[in-house]
């Protein structure tokens, strides 16, 4: 595609994505990122797609065609044409902050920005002008106020033509910091008027006062939002005064990730994954009851054990993982920390059943036709695993966390039905797979479709 409406060519397009997890320390948010890159540069091949991140030669591992930027960084410099080149961005740029400082509005942006598009040196306008511009105090003393007031957003925002937040579960309670970080990004994108989408996100609980009027001043501004769960997902964003149009419930973009990494059979494990964290609190007695129950139907099904790390913050999969395998004759190894999503992809298919208290390593079970006893320690986990159980629409059962009676017999009957929830389930994930492009062309059309 050599242009976009006529304001765009590929190779000038850049765009940023908000990943929610800088560190890169979790390996569904990494398949889920993976997927939104690679959905883009087929579209788009020749674009600059920059994702915010604090670790920037581990996105360059993980990521291929992905571009780190620094939070608040810039794009890298393009080259210096000479005195020509920087009298007109001077006067772009002079332009540009005119046009912010006149609160036009946001369709009214949209045209001037292509306008000056169009010209040989693109836009940029100056990131701390912007800064102020929709920072004002707005009289408040709460902590999102004050959060709202110190947030700058990423001076490589001026040259953007696009904003996608891409998939996560942090727009809620457990997760407020990075969840007013992303409220704050897209809220300066609508500012200058730069397109503003969110994929595959999981929403809610959002109970915090302060929080939850943050997203109903955000959310309904933001072009299209795309959700991994229709459950509470929806209702809770028609609520913020979030248009039905702008809704689309797709499932997570992680599933497509998993699903290219299917055995040709089904395997005959039991994948294990367990997490210590604020937000999913397994306390000492029940990790014990959990590990005798799960070795003990392992021992009458004859099968190994295998270890599912998902994420590495503060070795929180490993501390609740790794002890209930001590000891236990057939295990298999972990992935290594400095394993990719796709080694633990891999992993997951030596399954035959996943028992779980965290949400990624579900989705990639359910996949890849693997089915799941999910174990909920929380209402945040209670809206992931339901939401996920309505998304596959078999092959899920939720048991409450201290519950070892209904897990044991949940796991009884699931392992017997293995083999016959393998292509509905497989079925599923290809249905989601399609309804996420489907989200992605909305996303597309936020460019290519505008009309000036």
């Amino acid at each position: 595609m050599d242009n976009v409406d006529g304001a765009w060519s590929s190779g000038d397009l850049r765009i940023i994505l908000e990943n929610g997890e800088y560190p890169l320390l979790n390996r569904g948010d990494i398949a889920m990122l993976t997927v939104a890159v690679q959905r883009l540069r087929e579209r788009w091949p020749q674009a600059r797609i920059g994702v915010l991140t604090e670790r920037p030669a581990l996105l360059r591992t993980r990521v291929p065609g992905a571009e780190p930027l620094a939070p608040e960084g810039s794009w890298p410099p393009l080259p210096d044409y000479g005195r020509v080149r920087r009298t007109a961005e001077a006067l772009r740029d002079r332009v540009w902050a005119a046009l912010l400082v006149a609160e036009l509005p946001r369709e009214v942006l949209r045209v001037a920005r292509a306008a000056l598009r169009r010209g040989p040196f693109g836009v940029a306008a100056e990131p701390k002008a912007v800064a102020a511009d929709i920072t004002a105090d707005t009289g408040s003393n709460d902590a999102e106020a004050k959060d709202r007031s110190e947030y700058r957003p990423p001076a490589a925002l001026a040259e953007a033509a696009l904003v996608v937040a891409v998939g996560g579960g942090f727009l809620c309670d457990a997760d407020a910091p990075q969840a007013h970080r992303a409220l704050n990004l897209l809220e300066a994108a609508v500012a200058q008027g730069i397109p503003a989408a969110m994929v595959g996100q999981g929403i809610g609980p959002l109970t915090d006062r302060g929080l939850r009027r943050r997203a109903a001043e955000v959310l309904p501004l933001v072009d299209y939002i795309g959700l991994r769960e229709g459950r509470s997902g929806r209702g809770l964003l028609t609520d913020l005064g979030v248009a039905p149009g702008r809704i689309l419930v797709t499932g997570d973009d992680a599933v497509e990730f998993a699903y290219r990494h299917a055995p040709a059979r089904l395997g005959s494990g039991l994948g294990l994954c367990l997490r210590i964290a604020s937000y999913s609190a397994i306390e000492q007695d029940q990790q014990d009851r959990i590990a005798a129950t799960v070795r003990a139907f392992a021992q009458r099904a004859g099968a190994h054990l295998v270890p599912l790390i998902v994420s590495e913050h503060g070795g929180e999969d490993r501390r609740s993982t790794l002890p209930v395998l001590e000891g236990f004759p057939r295990r298999r190894r972990p992935v290594p920390r400095s394993g990719s999503p796709v080694r633990l992809a891999r992993q997951v298919a030596e399954c035959r059943l996943l028992v779980t208290s965290t949400y990624h390593v579900a989705v990639f079970a359910l996949s890849q036709g693997i089915p799941v006893v999910a174990l909920a320690t929380s209402a945040y986990y209670e809206d992931k695993f339901y939401g996920l159980a309505e998304m596959f629409g078999t092959g899920v059962t939720v048991v409450p966390i201290g519950a070892t009676e209904e897990l044991a017999e949940a796991a009884e009957a699931l392992w017997q039905r293995a083999p016959l929830l393998r292509n509905p389930l497989r079925q599923r994930a290809a249905e989601q797979i399609a309804t996420g492009r489907e989200g992605f062309e909305r996303v597309f059309g936020l460019i290519e479709d505008v009309s000036w």
